[in-house]
């Protein structure tokens, strides 16, 4: 039978808490394939390797300490992950907003600020605020990797810009010397 609004709507809460994991499973598959397949790489990319470049990312962007795991506490003040955000889209933070998360609200403020951060800079975006707070360590993988894959898409960008420019000098070059 086809579902109605009310079977949708009074549907027991244990059929919507197991769809959340799978549906982040499937997610996190996703990115890691796609991102392994960006790359250009036959070994797929790894949790450790999404760690590492955004522990690169963030060293090279502030001072922050590195971040060793994904349920790191350091994770849920949200200054991490505004800081990994600002390295890949410097435009899409502003520094000025961000607050030192040492208080529930000033996390939750950072968090909130991280989500929609993200998705100016123009990430697709699975996580909630709650799950920067509360440092959920698959949540925060899909962000870090949709992060990434963000970073390599611009750096494509930027190769095939700069291949097209040398294209031009080239028969701009050409021109020239056939007296144009």
């Amino acid at each position: 039978p086809q579902p109605t609004r009310n079977s949708i709507a009074h549907t027991p809460p244990t059929h919507s808490l197991t769809f959340r994991p799978l549906y982040t499973q499937m997610m996190r598959y996703h990115v890691i394939k796609f991102l392994t397949a960006m790359s250009g790489s036959t070994k797929p990319i790894t949790e450790a390797d999404v760690l590492k470049w955004a522990n690169e990312k963030v060293a090279a962007q502030s001072g922050l300490a590195p971040v060793l795991k994904m349920t790191d506490a350091s994770l849920a003040s949200g200054v991490y992950v505004l800081t990994l955000i600002k390295a890949v889209a410097p435009r899409a933070v502003d520094l000025a907003q961000v607050t030192p998360g040492t208080t529930a609200e000033e996390k939750k403020l950072n968090a909130r600020l991280a989500i929609s951060c993200a998705r100016r800079a123009g990430c697709m975006i699975f996580a909630l605020w709650e799950d920067i707070v509360e440092t959920k360590p698959k949540m925060l993988l899909v962000l870090f990797a949709t992060l990434m894959q963000l970073d390599i898409k611009s750096k494509v960008s930027a190769e095939v810009g700069e291949q097209k420019k040398k294209k031009r000098m080239s028969v701009m070059a050409e021109g020239d010397e056939e007296g144009w």
